[in-house]
């Protein structure tokens, strides 16, 4: 990197606050919300972001930062990539299982994708995906703030037919992330 060059983001102690905080800069949320927010809207039907582009996402703050602004209308390859990626946090896929809305398939048999509902599809794969990241505990090492207050929601069925994992219920310490206007 040129001494001249701002960096990608960056780890800053607040007075205000103990925790770190790593700050997206303005050209990185530019180039996020460009090639991920609302990708689908005004292009044409068989458009798709590049994966190429988002392998450029090169630390977990960016992927929590772009699953937080992801526009569910658009298809949820991105999500996909950002649950498979080894960049993923334990604090993303809290957030990503909560937004799948997961009391849609409490009676979906994770073995038998005909049982979920059509419409709930993309939902569907997505829970699938955390539960199988919380067996194999498959989770970036870098620790973000995550309070699932207002993100959860309320699961009906007393015996789903899937064990709902207990960390997606955890308020989770870690980094704050702060994006640059």
């Amino acid at each position: 990197m040129r001494p001249s060059a701002k960096p990608l983001g960056y780890i800053i102690l607040c007075e205000e606050s103990p925790r770190m905080t790593y700050k997206i800069s303005k050209k990185r949320r530019e180039f996020i919300e460009s090639h991920f927010f609302e990708w689908s809207f005004g292009k044409p039907d068989d458009y798709v972001p590049s994966k190429k582009d988002f392998l450029e996402l090169s630390h977990s703050a960016e992927l929590h930062y772009l699953a937080y602004i992801y526009n569910w209308d658009d298809d949820a390859i991105v999500l996909r990539w950002i649950l498979e990626s080894p960049l993923c946090s334990r604090a993303t896929a809290n957030l990503l299982f909560w937004r799948s809305l997961p009391s849609y398939f409490e009676d979906s048999d994770f073995d038998d994708e005909s049982t979920c509902p059509e419409y709930c599809e993309a939902g569907f794969s997505l829970v699938k995906m955390v539960l199988e990241k919380y067996k194999r505990n498959a989770f970036s090492d870098i620790d973000i703030a995550f309070d699932p207050k207002g993100e959860t929601e309320t699961l009906r069925n007393d015996n789903p037919t899937w064990k709902v994992p207990p960390g997606v219920y955890d308020k989770l310490d870690g980094i704050n992330i702060d994006v640059e206007e």
